[in-house]
């Protein structure tokens, strides 16, 4: 699968990094000694910055509701890259009272920083901040993590200016818009996202029409069957899954037909399941053990609703660990949906 960026997406690509190179802590959130939380903290005040910049991630790692005063007075640190992974340790944290900060740090002199501030925004999830985060969208290097919050967030206050955004010069942020328009569901958002079905860049594409897929509203089901022709597999593969989630027998035949023309294996598997071919399933379930796991947890993730049930039943036998963790981050991800 190909991922296209543009320069707000940067910024996200260099936070994420910061994630999952930032350090982390040995022990998980239960096994974190008190006593541990309360040394870090301690570090805090030391006048290395790589020294309060490992304890601030570690603290956001161990989840713990002490850390979270710390963590704010940390959002005011000198140096950028504390500041960072504080408002990263927050949205892990998820607690409440860090929203009106980390709002106060979508403002930060440093990109990465109020890009990160927006994607704890989103892990918080309080609809207090979705007027401000509404605001913040006009700071171009934070948009896209600022689209992804709101998605989030799911209120109806952001489809307007949400779908202004569709209209952006960057497919990235197109994209980002089209999913998060789709996590809202707000009717409002029908037309803009039939209307993006025929954007040009394939990404965008298939995010608007997983999105239509969410709404499932029965006016977009010619506009589906349409893009079911599309040049990219993937697209016609999100399709059919959203024409399955519509539940519309004229779109369901259109599928099929589809089905018996297509080339594509993994679309297939796709298109299959989505048709309730429980072999076709399972098959994609295997992909997740091997080397095509990538294929088969995009499409698996689409396809959501549809096999949620059986994706859970999978997982309590699930032997292979790259396929629990997997099936189990599939899983978290359809039920955060």
């Amino acid at each position: 699968m190909r991922i296209r960026c543009g320069i707000g997406m940067l910024w996200l690509s260099v936070v994420m990094l910061a994630i999952m190179t930032g350090p982390t802590p040995a022990q998980s959130d239960d096994q974190q000694p008190q006593q541990d939380v309360d040394e870090l903290i301690k570090q805090l005040a030391d006048a290395d910055a790589d020294v309060r910049e490992k304890a601030v991630w570690a603290l956001g790692d161990t989840k713990s509701p002490k850390a979270v005063e710390a963590l704010i007075k940390a959002l005011e640190d000198s140096e950028w890259r504390v500041r960072m992974a504080a408002a990263m340790g927050l949205g892990k944290i998820g607690d409440r009272k860090a929203a009106a900060p980390l709002v106060k740090a979508l403002g930060d002199s440093e990109p990465v920083v109020r890009t990160a501030a927006a994607q704890a925004l989103g892990g918080i999830r309080d609809p207090e901040t979705v007027e401000p985060l509404i605001k913040a969208l006009s700071i171009e290097d934070a948009r896209p993590s600022v689209v992804w919050a709101l998605g989030e967030i799911k209120d109806a206050r952001a489809t307007e200016p949400l779908i202004k955004m569709l209209e952006d010069k960057d497919p990235a942020l197109r994209q980002a818009t089209a999913e998060a328009l789709g996590k809202i569901k707000d009717a409002k958002a029908v037309e803009p996202l039939v209307k993006a079905l025929r954007d040009k860049n394939e990404e965008v594409r298939k995010s608007a029409a997983r999105a239509l897929g969410e709404l499932k509203d029965i006016k977009t089901v010619e506009p589906l069957i349409k893009l079911l022709g599309d040049k990219n597999a993937q697209v016609r593969g999100v399709t059919a899954i959203a024409l399955a989630k519509l539940r519309d027998e004229k779109g369901l035949t259109a599928v099929k037909d589809v089905r018996e023309k297509e080339e594509d294996a993994s679309v297939q598997r796709a298109m299959d399941a989505a048709l309730a071919d429980g072999k076709a399933l399972a098959a994609l379930i295997d992909d997740l053990r091997g080397s095509k796991w990538q294929e088969a947890e995009f499409y698996l993730e689409n396809l959501g609703e549809l096999v949620l049930a059986a994706l859970k039943a999978a997982l309590e036998k699930e032997e292979d660990e790259q396929g629990k963790e997997l099936l189990a981050r599939i899983i978290a991800r359809v039920s955060r949906e």
